[in-house]
């Protein structure tokens, strides 16, 4: 098996950035992103990084995380179309859960589509439940809607422990008071 690297991404000029930009803009609907010069904006942001996925030698996707008081969030994730389905997707949420000894968080898409039924089914074969509340990820500007969502976790969590992840979801990755 090829070695998996995450190589952190500190500024747009670096090789990789403009394919995953690409895959980013491709891989989630306009409301479930951020505009490019958000998220250029962030890789200064010591909370937030973004990985570029290398597997072997071949850039595979990226991951952008961040690390918050008690837990991480994954706020992106994707694999190009290609390598799907080859396990890399499995051993990437396996590194970033290995490496954390806190809780790993993510949100996605209510499963009202074949495509959101698999993704949901993929992080519930690795590991991840869903954390039964009701959720709306919040929208990423004003052009954009917010986005009727599940949040899954890794580990349990009591509904205190729940509700802190998302005042701080809401106010760090959101910027919502």
């Amino acid at each position: 098996m090829k070695e998996l690297t995450f190589i952190e991404s500190v500024s747009v000029s670096q090789p990789h950035y403009s394919s995953c930009l690409k895959l980013y803009n491709s891989a989630f609907p306009a409301d479930e992103r951020r505009d490019v010069k958000s998220l250029e904006k962030l890789l200064d942001n010591k909370h937030f990084e973004f990985h570029y996925l290398i597997d072997g030698d071949e850039l595979a996707g990226f991951i952008s995380i961040w690390q918050l008081t008690d837990f991480v969030f994954v706020e992106h994730f994707a694999v190009f179309p290609h390598l799907r389905s080859s396990g890399i997707g499995s051993r990437v949420i396996r590194k970033v859960t290995d490496s954390y000894n806190i809780p790993v968080i993510l949100e996605i898409e209510r499963p009202d589509t074949k495509q959101a039924e698999r993704r949901l089914d993929f992080y519930l074969k690795n590991g991840f439940q869903v954390i039964k509340i009701d959720y709306t990820q919040p929208t990423y500007g004003p052009d954009k809607e917010p986005v009727p969502a599940h949040l899954l976790g890794n580990s349990g969590l009591n509904p205190d422990q729940v509700q802190r992840i998302v005042t701080e979801l809401y106010s760090t990755v959101y910027g919502i008071e």
